[in-house]
């Protein structure tokens, strides 16, 4: 009889545990910031997360950071590929280089990668610095010591996501998810980690006293440089209140009928990931003078969910200039000397990427800079680009594990892949190539301390 009235309780708590979560699902779809929603949708997620645990704790952790190799694919036109010449005292597999391009050099000075490479027999974090030969010079490993993690998680190594090499020789260094950024010195010390998580791209100011980055909750962060602490925050919210003309930003609400009422001021509600905010550059006072209508601190900002290219006044965060029409995804919006604006444009879901060019004085119409159908040059998501003196491109095309400079007339004059010799036909995702003249003063600091 006693064991009858326990099974009895347990099944009577089961029929009121469901019934509650039902109504919990039906108050959701009418008020879903509710506390009551908000406790349903974490109930639900639970069996989501154990399993993605489990997964994560039984694969390769940089499964995710892995992608076709294009050389290997179908229709590939069969190019061959050899490694760097390598000076160093590490081992470095699987970067290479595209032999028999005829009459193509590289131009004169010097590239860092920053990504995941096969460093010393296994996959780690690390910045290798390129001759103007195509050789490496110098490998800056990040190891597990000098990360720390802003939450707790398990299982996919973050991918590292934004670089920047500073006027003495640092480096500035961000990752998706987990890890909170870094400032390493030329020996590869950590100078800080920072206090929040920061992702797609870590730039400077001028005066290299604050950087910009993008934050967890899609916002844009204002970091002191000195020690890595955030001192403000823009969320994209912030922007859209103040720039209530623009009406791009609903997009991305979440709009309710209200069938049988028509009630008024209650827009509020926004899908997740509404603006993805993936760039923040600020305008460098040397190019100013090319940007008569912006002023130098101005910040050029990519918003990936919105297909939107804007420049903001971080002051007063009136935005001074928009576009929202012609990118799809986009990705790594810059600056350029002679007035005008390129941007990394994915094309998610089509065929190619290509880089875009934009006058915001409208003195010119928009234009394709350079099109991917040329290089074979698909990123459906990630990627970078790189004005180049004289003319010409450096770009990264991430999701491809590779990077390829072309010239003022459009000539592809080297390209790189980073495999992974682990899994032969996939490479892993490269985050960024950044080009630096042969005399340039940060790159002549960082090798003077050689790491290797």
């Amino acid at each position: 009889m006693v064991q009858l009235f326990k099974i009895l309780r347990t099944l009577i708590f089961a029929v009121c545990g469901l019934a509650l979560f039902g109504a919990a699902v039906r108050l959701a779809q009418h008020s879903p910031d509710s506390i009551a929603a908000r406790g349903a949708n974490t109930i639900a997620k639970v069996p989501e997360v154990v399993v993605m645990t489990i997964s994560n704790l039984l694969r390769d952790p940089y499964a995710e950071s892995l992608t076709p190799d294009p050389s290997q694919e179908p229709g590939s036109k069969g190019e061959h590929f050899v490694a760097l010449a390598n000076h160093t005292d590490h081992a470095v597999e699987g970067v290479v280089l595209r032999t028999g391009m005829a009459g193509a050099a590289p131009r004169k000075g010097w590239r860092m990668l920053y990504g995941i490479f096969t460093i010393d027999a296994k996959p780690q974090y690390g910045v290798l610095v390129l001759s103007p030969q195509m050789a490496i010079e110098k490998v800056v490993v990040i190891d597990g010591a000098m990360l720390e993690r802003h939450h707790f998680s398990v299982g996919q190594a973050p991918y590292p996501h934004g670089f920047a090499l500073l006027r003495d020789g640092s480096m500035l260094m961000a990752f998706d998810t987990d890890y909170t950024p870094l400032r390493v010195d030329p020996c590869g010390k950590r100078v800080w980690a920072g206090d929040e998580g920061l992702t797609h791209a870590f730039t400077p100011d001028d005066a290299q006293r604050f950087g910009w980055g993008m934050g967890a909750r899609d916002d844009l962060l204002k970091v002191d440089l000195a020690s890595g602490k955030t001192v403000r925050e823009i969320a994209w919210q912030d922007i859209a209140e103040a720039n209530p003309q623009v009406s791009i930003f609903a997009m991305r609400r979440m709009d309710d009928n209200a069938l049988g009422d028509n009630p008024r001021g209650d827009a509020g509600r926004y899908y997740d990931d509404s603006a993805h905010i993936n760039d923040a550059e600020p305008l460098p006072a040397a190019f100013a003078g090319a940007f008569p209508e912006f002023a130098a601190g101005d910040l050029l900002i990519s918003m990936r969910s919105l297909n939107l290219v804007l420049v903001l006044d971080p002051r007063s965060l009136e935005i001074k200039w928009f576009t929202n029409d012609l990118t799809l995804r986009q990705h790594d919006a810059d600056w350029n000397p002679d007035g005008s604006i390129t941007v990394f444009d994915n094309q998610n879901g089509r065929d190619y990427s290509r880089i875009m060019r934009f006058d915001p004085s409208g003195t010119k119409a928009p234009s394709v800079a350079l099109d991917g159908r040329g290089y074979d040059f698909y990123s459906r998501i990630r990627g970078k680009q790189q004005g180049l003196p004289g003319g010409g491109f450096l770009v990264t095309s991430s999701q491809q594990g590779r990077a390829f400079e072309v010239d003022a007339t459009g000539r592809m004059v080297w390209e790189l892949l980073v495999r992974d010799p682990r899994n032969p036909g996939r490479n892993f995702v490269l985050s960024e190539a950044d080009f630096f003249p042969s005399d340039s003063a940060p790159v002549e600091r960082n090798l003077q301390c050689p790491v290797s």
